[in-house]
């Protein structure tokens, strides 16, 4: 079994996963807002503050060797190989941590001086001229200038405007927080010293009744796994083609450090050839290694590897907006379906009791 020296090993297992991925894959690297940042193989892979955790499967980790053990399926030898191969061809660049900034103030837009746009629409979503209304005078909702979205606005205890969220009001799906915005205090309708409490996703929903909850439940549902697995099936593929890219350019080009070695005939000299190469004969093996499981006796084909690479990116970018906005609304639908169930079994509960008691009656 190879030896690893233990400073090497500790060398590695300090890389963090950020810094991993910006200085050696950086083709793998999405950002997502602000400091984090997510992977084109796997969206739900969020990587934020030194640690990086994949939602979806509900695991997580601080460092790039977590990572390629956990994630891409490394054993320990070959994570340590890898990222220490890396290191040893091009130093890794670190990037110093941004200063937070807790006391941001709030920025919210220009009010426009009508709210008409922001009503018709508010109103065509299914909500309550009345409701409307009361969220305008209470200034829990207002028309933004130049674009007339509607901003809902949560506030404090001492009623100071703390968080803004946006939505569009045309047909384009544009939604995000103002800057400054504190999610502590987010949008919120209702009286005060409530005992119950309902959370909603988004401020604003339409649904007419439980035969269209369900229809519409069961449409985008059916759409969001057809659309799941087509990605899944390509982004496997391209996590596949990335391996196989990487590990055949590592290849061909330390194959000649290789072949160099292989043509000393004295001992010593190829101890000391085999020290001072290190670092590149550890990257080829692990190359040969995994390109043998791989391929099983085919031959490197980069040229058509990146040609698959390319097409199949453009493809999942493509259908990687639809995703998202899919997900959210299965989710938000789930959601209102499981409040509307507890309802009715709220409601349907004194009516048992009443009719019990008008059994023994009897």
């Amino acid at each position: 079994m190879p030896f690893i020296a233990p400073e090497l090993i500790i060398q590695a297992k300090q890389m963090d996963l950020l810094t991993y991925l910006k200085n050696y894959e950086p083709y793998e690297l999405v950002k997502f807002s602000g400091n984090t940042y997510c992977t084109r193989t796997h969206d739900s892979l969020k990587i934020s503050n030194g640690k990086w955790i994949w939602w979806s499967r509900g695991i997580g980790g601080r460092s790039a060797l977590d990572y390629l053990i956990k994630v891409k399926g490394y054993s320990f030898l070959e994570a340590v190989e890898t990222i220490i191969g890396h290191t040893a061809i091009q130093a890794p660049v670190y990037e110093k941590p941004q200063a937070k900034e807790e006391n941001k103030p709030l920025l919210l837009p220009e009010k426009c001086v009508s709210n008409r746009v922001i009503t018709e629409y508010l109103f065509g979503r299914g909500i309550d001229f009345e409701i409307i209304n009361y969220c305008i005078s209470n200034d829990l909702i207002f028309e933004s200038l130049p674009y007339h979205n509607v901003v809902f606005v949560g506030y404090d205890e001492k009623k100071e405007p703390k968080y803004a969220a946006y939505r569009s009001t045309n047909k384009r799906r544009i939604m995000g927080d103002c800057s400054g915005s504190k999610k502590d205090y987010s949008f919120r309708l209702g009286k005060e010293n409530l005992e119950e409490v309902h959370l909603f996703e988004c401020a604003i929903d339409k649904l007419l009744t439980l035969e269209d909850l369900q229809e519409r439940l069961s449409s985008v549902s059916e759409e969001f796994e057809a659309l799941s697995g087509s990605m899944k099936k390509k982004s496997a593929r391209i996590k596949e083609l990335q391996e196989l890219i990487r590990e055949g350019e590592n290849y061909q080009r330390l194959k000649p450090v290789h072949t160099e070695l292989n043509n000393i005939k004295f001992k010593k000299q190829r101890e000391k050839f085999e020290t001072s190469h290190d670092a590149e004969l550890r990257l080829f093996y692990a190359a040969r290694r995994i390109l043998k499981e791989k391929l099983d006796g085919k031959p490197i084909a980069l040229k058509a590897w990146k040609q698959e690479y390319e097409q199949l990116k453009t493809e999942y970018a493509e259908l990687s907006p639809q995703h998202k906005p899919l997900l959210e609304e299965v989710i938000r639908l789930r959601q209102v379906q499981n409040a509307v169930d507890t309802a009715l079994r709220r409601r349907e509960q004194p009516q048992e009791v009443q009719r019990k008691k008008h059994e023994m009656e009897l």
